[in-house]
């Protein structure tokens, strides 16, 4: 259960970001585990307006983007790292690839990624042999779609 000397207020408009550190054992996962609306925590975290306790994951996870200190590449597939699809929608179509994210994908240096030499979208992670640094710029990229 998320615990505090003293009680924790704060706002965050809309596209805001926040950096959260700390000690070790200071609370930093139990923060964010109760903001994902997974963990216990006494008074209220909203999130537009709604406790987060009451959120689905999926409107967490459309509202609520988390940049680890140490990168992850998840199983799956390129796009399901990117959108996270296999955890919120496995039924979703990908779209057809707009301005949007070729732009992201261009600027953080994946585009070569998708391009027709390989499977693109749907080429495994776990076959792509990402280095760490592009680990990291995945992570980077899902937050910024």
């Amino acid at each position: 259960m998320l615990t505090t000397d003293r009680p924790l207020n704060g706002k965050i408009r809309g596209s805001g970001q926040v950096l959260v550190k700390g000690c070790n054992g200071s609370g930093k996962t139990s923060l964010l585990l109760a903001l994902l609306g997974k963990g216990e925590y006494s008074g209220s975290i909203r999130i537009d307006g709604v406790e987060a306790r009451d959120l689905s994951g999926d409107a967490i996870y459309n509202l609520v983007s988390i940049l680890p200190q140490d990168p992850v590449a998840l199983p799956g597939t390129f796009e399901d790292n990117l959108f996270l699809t296999q955890y919120t929608d496995p039924d979703r179509v990908l779209e057809p690839v707009d301005d949007f994210l070729t732009g992201i994908l261009e600027r953080l240096d994946l585009i070569h990624l998708t391009e027709p030499d390989g499977e693109g979208f749907d080429s495994l992670v776990s076959e792509m042999r990402l280095s760490e640094g592009q680990i990291a710029l995945l992570n980077l990229a899902r937050c910024a779609i």
